[in-house]
């Protein structure tokens, strides 16, 4: 396995994922080069074991830019052309720096903004939904308490990963990201879903898991292509039944105690995760006999 082969796993397993949207072309037929560079002291470097490219112009992705704060741009980024990926780990100093940074790349793919104790993003940055080809967007583990109703003009947006934040609503413009395979808005203090949720006909995963919803909407059941969906540490109370026909739908789970009725046509393609003190009571509350494909932790 090359050196491009082996950062590739690297960048999926730390981020859990399957694929990277914008590592297609390069997983089909290799025509995408990755440089793997830091950004330190306001200058691009390449780690121990790389090699700057003879001519900076032609790095199509910056998978990691990491290595200490910034107070200005580098020299360099102005020989970059075409950059694909950013994944920022550094203190970046100042609202304006972050505005230069991502008005220098409106075509990237990909954005991924850790958070640092001493730096955390107290509101979503609406540059960011300016970025209209994005493909994945991690903006995880801050301070940010709602969404900008702009998000909707992310179009091809696939990944949307905001969990452990302080936001409490969803805009109604989330059904605008038709593409989206996966949104992940777990870690939050969100109250309820929009019944836009329903407009999501790409989506495979749903994780709202520790939140405050008590309902599922009724336009969940037409998301024919979910799979996944965690609702893990809420208080859920219904809604239950618009899961029942879902095609592909493979597991749910969520908290038992607040349950009013467990519908007993629920698939049996689909493994059902309840988290329950007393899985007896719940079998005799919800008048259950055939607990195969329900597992109570």
């Amino acid at each position: 396995m090359d050196s491009d082969s082996k950062l590739l796993q690297k960048v999926k397993a730390y981020y859990h994922l399957t694929h990277l949207p914008i590592h297609r072309s390069f997983e089909r037929d290799g025509i995408v080069r990755i440089y793997y560079l830091y950004w330190s002291r306001n200058h691009i470097f390449p780690p121990k074991g790389y090699d700057l490219p003879y001519d900076i112009s032609q790095v199509r992705e910056i998978v990691k830019i990491s290595g200490g704060a910034l107070t200005d741009l580098p020299e360099e980024i102005d020989y970059i052309r075409n950059l694909y990926g950013l994944l920022i780990f550094n203190e970046i100093h100042g609202r304006d720096l972050v505005r230069q940074i991502l008005s220098r790349f409106p075509g990237l793919q990909m954005l991924s903004y850790s958070n640092y104790p001493d730096l955390q993003l107290e509101v979503f940055p609406p540059e960011i939904t300016e970025l209209t080809e994005l493909k994945y967007l991690s903006v995880e583990g801050h301070k940010i308490p709602d969404l900008p109703a702009s998000i909707g003009n992310l179009r091809y947006l696939e990944i949307l990963k905001l969990r452990e934040n302080a936001i409490s609503t969803i805009p109604r413009t989330i059904g605008m990201l038709q593409e989206l395979e996966e949104l992940d808005l777990s870690k939050n203090q969100i109250t309820a879903i929009p019944e836009e949720i329903g407009q999501l006909r790409s989506i495979r995963q749903l994780q709202f898991g520790s939140n405050r919803i008590s309902r599922i909407p009724e336009t969940i059941a037409e998301l024919t292509n979910l799979e996944y969906l965690s609702l893990y540490d809420n208080p859920l109370k219904t809604g239950l039944e618009y899961l029942c026909d879902l095609p592909n739908l493979k597991s749910v789970s969520f908290d038992g105690k607040y349950i009013n009725q467990f519908p007993l046509d629920m698939p049996d393609h689909a493994n059902f995760r309840i988290r329950v003190s007393n899985p007896d009571d719940f079998m005799r509350k919800h008048h259950l006999t055939d607990t195969s494909n329900i597992t109570f932790v």
